[in-house]
C-alpha cells in the first residue's frame, strides 16, 4: 500500500461544507435523507426523482474509488445514458474542483474529524452519529460481502477492533464527543433513532434551525421507516450502483441490498460468546472497571485518608495475601492467636470489594452469627463504618490514579508488583475457580490488552514513579519469595516497627509458603463467604487460594546485527582478517546483555564443568558469561552489538558513544528470525507466528524500537542504516562506516572487506556462524544438529516471500503502511 501526502500546504483550506457528519455503517444514509429533507423543504418528489449520492456528496469518495483509467472506461461505458451519466460525473468530481455549490452545502464523510478541515468543527454544523461498535461490524461485514469473500467473522471482528478498516472505533468516535457540547456539533447515537424517528426529527430540526408542522414531522418519521426507506430507490441506489456492468454483474450472484434491517443488536446473529460482561474505562489511564465502581467511583476518590493508615497495593495475584499477613502481624505486634482465630479477609479489609454487590449472602447466613458477623464486615463500604482501628490496613487492587490522591501523599503506601506472566498464570489458576477458563493463549490475550484489570504496567507505573518517596515501599514479588526474612526487616523499618532476631524468625517461619497453605485464616478468603451453590461449584474445581507461590510458574502455560558487527569489529581493527578468523566475532565484540538473561547459575556451573578440559572453548564461555560491568579489563576501543530498544540503555550512550542503528524490512526480519527460532524449538504456523512478532511480544514492538533511533539520526554520532542498503551496495556501506568512524582505508582494502562480507564468504566463515548457541550443553547442541543449525541464512532481500501468504502479507502491508502512516503526519520525525 502506497501512502501519499494529499495537499502540499497542509493550510491550505477550501471552502467548509455547511453541514457534515461523519459516520460508517453507522445509520449514514438514514441521517443524509433525514437532513438533505429537512433543509431542503421536505422535498419528497425531487428527493425520489434524484439519486441521495447526488443529493448529498460523499465528500471523499472521488478520491479513491477509482484510478484515472477505470474513470475514463465508467464514462465512456455510461455515455448514451444522460441521466446516469451526470450522476456518474458527480460522483467523480472532487469537491473542492466543483464549479458550482448550493446554497446549503449537505455533506457526509467517513473521515475522522482530526483528517477534515480543522475549521469544520469551528464553523460548520456538524452531526456526529455513533452506533453500536459490534452492530457496527456487523452491518459493514454483510456490506463488505456484496464485493468480495470475507473471511470468517472472528478473523474479521479482529481486524476491525484493532482499527485496521476504518481507524479506531473510539478514537474517533472521541473526537466528536469531546467537542459534543458546542453549539454547532449534534451527537447522535444511532440506537436513539431507531427507538424513537420522530423525536431524533425534532432534534435535527431544532439544530437546523428548521420550523414544521406536526403532520409534517409525521410525514418525514414515516418517510423514514426502515420499511418504506429500504423501498426507496433513491435512497437504496449506492454508489457502487454505478459501478462498471462487470462489477454490477459480479455484485448480483452476492445480493446488493443496501439498506439491509435497520436495527438495534443484529450483531447476535454473527457473535458467538455468551452474554458480555459490561466494563467501563476510567480514569485519566482509561482502566477497565466493573459497572458498580462506576456507582461508587467518588465515594472511592473522597475517602478520607488518615496518615498512620497503611495500604497494600497490588494488581491480583501478585502476593497481596502474602505482603498483607505480613503487614498485620507486623502493625500488632506478632498476634498469631488473634491472627489465627479472625479470618484475614476482617482484620485487612479490601477496600473496594463491598462495591461488588453481594446483599444476597446476607439473608443465606442469618442462621450463623460468626459467619454473618464475617460477611457483614465484608459488604460493609468502608465509608459507611462507624468504628476504624488506630491504624487502618488495607489492601486493594485499584489503580492509585483511581484511589484517593492524598493516600500517596500521606499514608503508608506498600505496592507489591510481580512478573506479569506468573500473575497472569496464577490470576489464570484462580478464576479456574469460579468458570471454565479458555485457552490460555486467548486468556493472555485479554490479559495483555488490559481488560481483566487494567493495563498491567500503566498501574505499576503509576507507583514505580513515586517509590523515593519516603512514605512509599515499592516491592518485587520474586524478590518477597527469595528472601523473606529481610522483606520481613525491610516493612518493619518502613512501618517503624522494631522486633527481636526470635520474633523476625517466628514471623518467617509462619509465612513460608508451606505453612501459610495450611493458614486456614489466610487462605480463606471472600469468595469462601459466597452463595452455597457458589461455593458447591468452585469444590469440583477445586479451590485452593493459595497455590504454589513460586517464581516463573507461567512456564507451565506459556508455550542483521551479525552482519554490521564484523564490518564494524573489521575497521576498527586495521582490517586483521587473521586475527578475526582465529578469535569468535562473539568474543571480539560482546553482545551486551547476553549474560543477563541465557543462563541461569545452575547451567552457567554445569557449562563451565561441561568445558573444563578445553582451555579455547572455556575462555570464550567465560568471556560472554561475564557481565559487561564486572569485567576487569576491556580493549581500548569498545565494540558492543545489542538488541535492547535504546530506552533501555545507559541514556548516555545516544549522546556520547556512537551507535550504528540497522534496520530491515519487518517481512524480512520475522521470516529470519522464524527460521532460527526453528533451530532450537518447533514454531507454530507462520501466520499465528507474525501476529505474535507483529504485537510486538518476541523482542518488543518493531517501530517503537525503531523509532527511537530514526529520531536521533541526525546526530552526528548516529549512523542510521538500511540493512537493504548493506546488501545492494556493500562497498558503499563500508565507505560509509569508515567516514563514520573516522578511518581511512585504501581502494584494495575496502575491496578487501566487501569480498570478506559478501554472504557466500561470510556463511563460510565459521568464526562468525560459531553463535553463542554453539557453547550450549552438549544435550541441546544435539538437539539442535537434527534441526538444522545454520546460523547465517540467505542474506536476501524479500526473503519473506517464502513464508508470506496472500493473507498474511496483506495484512502485513497494512500494518506497515499505518507505521509509515503515523511518519507522514509527523508522529515519527
Amino acid at each position: 500500500m502506497v501512502v501519499k501526502t494529499l495537499r502540499k500546504n497542509p493550510n491550505e483550506v477550501r471552502p467548509l461544507p455547511e453541514e457534515l457528519f461523519n459516520i460508517m455503517k453507522k445509520g449514514t444514509t438514514l441521517m443524509t435523507e433525514m437532513v438533505w429533507q429537512i433543509c431542503n423543504d421536505m422535498d419528497f418528489e425531487k428527493g425520489f426523482e434524484k439519486p441521495l449520492i447526488e443529493r448529498v456528496p460523499y465528500f471523499e469518495y472521488a478520491t479513491f474509488r477509482y484510478n484515472e483509467e477505470r474513470k475514463e472506461e465508467l464514462l465512456k461505458e455510461n455515455a448514451n445514458d444522460p441521466k446516469r451519466l451526470e450522476t456518474i460525473k458527480s460522483m467523480l468530481t472532487l469537491e473542492w474542483e466543483r464549479s458550482e455549490y448550493p446554497e446549503t452545502r449537505v455533506y457526509k464523510s467517513h473521515l475522522p474529524l482530526s483528517l477534515l478541515p480543522p475549521e469544520l468543527a469551528k464553523e460548520a454544523r456538524v452531526i456526529y452519529v455513533v452506533r453500536n461498535p459490534k452492530d457496527m461490524a456487523v452491518s459493514a461485514y454483510h456490506f463488505g460481502q456484496m464485493f468480495f469473500d470475507q473471511p470468517p467473522f472472528e478473523q474479521y471482528w479482529d481486524i476491525f477492533e484493532r482499527g485496521l478498516i476504518w481507524g479506531t472505533f473510539f478514537e474517533q468516535a472521541k473526537e466528536a464527543w469531546d467537542i459534543r457540547h458546542q453549539e454547532n456539533v449534534l451527537f447522535v447515537f444511532y440506537e436513539d433513532i431507531v427507538k424513537d424517528m420522530k423525536s431524533t426529527i425534532l432534534k435535527v430540526c431544532k439544530f437546523l434551525g428548521k420550523t414544521y408542522t406536526d403532520s409534517e414531522i409525521d410525514k418525514l418519521a414515516e418517510h423514514m421507516h426502515i420499511d418504506n426507506f429500504r423501498k426507496n430507490e433513491s435512497v437504496n441506489r449506492n454508489y457502487f450502483d454505478y459501478d462498471s456492468k462487470e462489477e454490477r454483474a459480479k455484485r448480483e450472484l452476492r445480493g446488493s441490498n443496501f439498506i439491509r434491517q435497520g436495527k438495534v443488536d443484529t450483531y447476535r446473529e454473527l457473535f458467538t460468546t455468551g452474554k458480555p460482561w459490561e466494563l467501563y474505562q476510567v480514569g485519566p489511564k482509561n482502566y477497565v472497571r466493573w459497572p458498580n465502581y462506576i456507582k461508587y467511583k467518588d465515594e472511592i476518590y473522597n475517602f478520607p485518608i488518615r496518615k498512620n493508615d497503611v495500604w497494600i497495593n497490588t494488581l491480583g495475584r501478585s502476593g497481596t495475601t502474602l505482603m498483607t499477613e505480613m503487614v498485620w502481624q507486623i502493625c500488632n505486634n506478632m498476634d498469631f492467636e488473634k491472627g489465627f482465630e479472625k479470618p484475614l479477609i476482617e482484620r485487612v479489609p479490601f477496600f473496594e470489594y463491598a462495591t461488588f454487590g453481594k446483599k444476597k449472602l446476607l439473608k443465606e447466613n442469618e442462621n450463623d452469627p460468626k459467619r454473618l458477623e464475617t460477611v457483614k464486615h465484608m459488604l460493609t463500604l468502608e465509608w459507611e463504618r462507624s468504628e476504624y482501628p488506630e491504624t487502618r490496613v488495607y489492601k486493594s487492587h485499584l489503580p492509585l490514579s483511581l484511589l484517593p490522591p492524598e493516600l500517596a501523599k500521606e499514608a503508608r503506601l506498600i505496592y507489591v508488583v510481580r512478573n506479569p506472566k506468573d500473575m497472569a498464570a496464577s490470576a489464570y489458576h484462580f478464576g479456574q475457580m469460579y468458570f471454565d477458563q479458555p485457552p490460555f493463549e486467548q486468556y493472555w490475550d485479554t490479559f495483555e490488552r488490559g481488560l481483566i484489570w487494567g493495563t498491567f504496567f500503566e498501574q505499576a507505573k503509576e507507583a514505580w514513579d513515586i517509590r523515593h518517596q519516603e512514605n512509599v515501599l515499592f516491592m518485587f514479588y520474586e524478590d518477597i519469595v527469595k528472601d523473606m526474612r529481610s522483606t520481613i526487616l525491610k516493612v518493619c523499618k518502613f512501618l517503624g516497627k522494631t522486633y527481636t532476631d526470635s520474633e523476625i524468625d517466628k514471623l518467617t517461619e509462619h509465612m513460608h509458603i508451606d505453612n501459610f497453605r495450611k493458614n486456614a485464616s489466610v487462605n480463606k478468603n471472600y469468595f469462601d463467604y459466597d452463595s452455597k451453590e457458589e461455593r458447591a461449584k468452585r469444590t469440583l474445581r477445586g479451590n485452593n487460594f493459595i497455590r504454589q507461590g513460586k517464581v516463573d510458574t507461567y512456564k507451565e502455560l506459556f508455550t542483521r546485527t551479525t552482519l554490521m558487527t564484523e564490518m564494524v569489529w573489521q575497521i576498527c581493527n586495521d582490517m586483521d582478517f587473521e586475527k578475526g578468523f582465529e578469535k569468535p566475532l562473539i568474543e571480539r565484540v560482546p553482545y551486551f546483555e547476553y549474560a543477563t538473561f541465557r543462563f541461569n547459575e545452575e547451567k552457567k556451573e554445569k557449562l563451565l564443568k561441561e568445558n573444563a578440559n578445553d582451555p579455547k572453548r572455556l575462555e570464550t564461555i567465560k568471556s560472554f558469561l561475564t557481565l559487561e560491568w564486572e569485567k576487569t579489563e576491556y580493549p581500548e576501543t569498545r565494540v558492543y552489538k545489542s538488541h535492547l530498544a535504546l530506552s533501555l540503555l545507559p541514556p548516555e550512550l545516544a549522546k556520547e558513544a556512537r551507535v550504528i542503528y540497522v534496520v530491515r524490512n519487518p517481512k524480512d526480519t520475522a521470516v529470519s528470525a522464524y527460521h532460527f527460532g526453528q533451530m532450537f524449538v518447533d514454531q507454530p504456523p507462520f501466520e499465528q507466528y507474525w501476529d505474535i512478532f507483529e504485537r510486538g511480544l518476541i523482542w518488543g514492538t518493531f517501530f517503537e524500537h525503531a523509532k527511537e533511533a530514526w529520531d536521533i539520526r541526525h546526530q552526528e554520532n548516529v549512523l542510521f542504516v538500511f540493512y537493504e542498503d548493506i546488501v545492494k551496495d556493500m562497498r558503499s556501506t563500508i565507505l560509509k562506516v569508515c567516514k563514520f568512524l573516522g578511518k581511512t582505508y585504501t581502494d584494495s582494502e575496502i575491496d578487501k572487506l566487501a569480498e570478506h562480507m559478501h554472504i557466500d564468504n561470510f556463511k563460510k566463515n565459521t568464526s562468525v556462524n560459531g553463535i553463542y548457541f554453539d557453547y550450549d550443553l552438549k544435550e541441546e547442541r544435539a538437539k539442535r544438529e537434527t534441526r538444522s543449525s545454520n546460523f547465517i541464512r540467505q542474506g536476501k532481500v524479500d526473503a519473506y516471500k517464502e513464508l508470506f501468504t496472500s493473507g498474511v502479507e496483506e495484512r502485513a502491508d497494512k500494518w506497515i503502511s499505518i507505521e509509515i502512516t503515523l511518519l507522514i503526519n509527523n508522529k515519527i520525525k
